[in-house]
């Protein structure tokens, strides 16, 4: 402080939201301790995490949806290795995410386990490719639509594990999955409660 070189974060809140100030603040600065700050820095971080990563893994889902569902999330068809990786990332990292927050605060950690599962979302949908599986008949459409719901299971996983991260992002993501506004369904116990799971045959909101 003496020096000068404190950020004010409500001038951060002002000129770049709050989501992005909170996400660059919690995942970049370990709690209690200090840490180096640019613009350049939070604009390069927010926009690789949250908008390439997360929010191009929510768009490609829903469009596809939208696309070749006329917008119904389609049901779980039988599950490989693959799709079970991904369903019970979320559940696996849990533990441990409590484990860097009750025990030592550490937020910054607990970002990048929210991280490694959506980086684990985009590598699923690259390789299952369900707007090429489609293609391949009645079975090729059954098992896109399998793809596509565990796509969209585990994105309401992932947003729920950022709602006490960039809480308006988060809920704005879980509105257009159509997950009903409520703690019921929007705490970190709806993660691991089956009956809680997307339903198939939901609507969802055209992607933007």
């Amino acid at each position: 402080k003496s020096v000068g070189n404190v950020v004010d974060p409500f001038e951060l809140v002002e000129k770049y939201g709050v989501d992005q100030t909170r996400y660059f603040l919690m995942s970049e600065v370990p709690f209690g301790a200090d840490g180096d700050f640019s613009d350049a820095s939070l604009v390069l971080k927010c926009n690789s995490n949250l908008s390439k990563q997360f929010g191009n893994l929510a768009q490609r889902t829903l469009s596809l949806i939208s696309r070749n569902f006329e917008g119904a999330v389609p049901p779980q068809g039988e599950l490989t290795d693959e799709d079970r990786k991904l369903l019970f990332g979320a559940e696996i990292i849990l533990d441990s995410c409590r484990e860097q927050i009750a025990s030592s605060q550490r937020i910054d950690m607990y970002c990048k386990q929210i991280l490694s599962l959506v980086q684990e979302g985009n590598k699923y949908i690259d390789e299952q490719a369900p707007w090429k599986v489609r293609k391949e008949g009645s079975d090729g459409l059954v098992r896109a639509g399998t793809i596509l719901y565990n796509l969209m299971e585990s994105l309401r996983k992932m947003a729920i594990l950022y709602l006490p991260i960039t809480p308006i992002g988060a809920s704005k993501m879980l509105d257009s999955m159509k997950v009903p506004d409520s703690t019921e369904f929007r705490c970190i116990q709806a993660i691991l409660d089956p009956t809680k799971s997307i339903k198939a045959g939901t609507m969802i909101d055209e992607p933007q």
